[in-house]
């Protein structure tokens, strides 16, 4: 539970920019801070629609590749696709363009997929005794 709560946040900071604010009153922060968590939530459940419509699609292509493989989408393109078209929305809020801002959102996500390969792990790698300086401040 902490671990999500962590990358939530990390996720928040540094592709929503939450801690970017536009103003030093409290209460415009405050209204920064929920916009972006309302922001990140949309995104959020874009996300969840591209993942599934990506799984169905490989399903119906291929059903070996879902034995050794994941498919996801590409959070970050998502939210930079994302962050391009939400003002397009909301300064047009007519339902046909909201529509097509939507549709060509989740088209552009699902595009290319990453390849997770299933249970996977990785092994710890021992390194040798730790070096106290980095190579460019080795002593001479």
């Amino acid at each position: 539970m902490r671990w999500t709560i962590e990358t939530n946040y990390n996720t928040l900071k540094n592709r929503f920019e939450i801690e970017n604010f536009t103003s030093n009153t409290k209460e415009n922060i405050k209204q920064d801070i929920y916009a972006t968590v309302i922001k990140y939530n949309i995104g959020f459940n874009y996300y969840s629609i591209c993942n599934k419509l990506v799984e169905n699609k490989i399903r119906k292509e291929n059903k070996e590749a879902l034995k050794d493989y994941e498919y996801k989408v590409d959070f970050a393109n998502l939210i930079r696709n994302f962050n391009d078209f939400l003002y397009l929305m909301i300064i047009n809020p007519d339902k046909s363009n909201v529509s097509t801002y939507t549709s060509w959102l989740i088209y552009e996500s699902c595009q290319e997929p990453n390849k997770i390969k299933n249970n996977r792990s990785y092994p710890i790698i021992r390194m040798g005794e730790q070096k106290k300086y980095s190579r460019s401040y080795a002593k001479v």
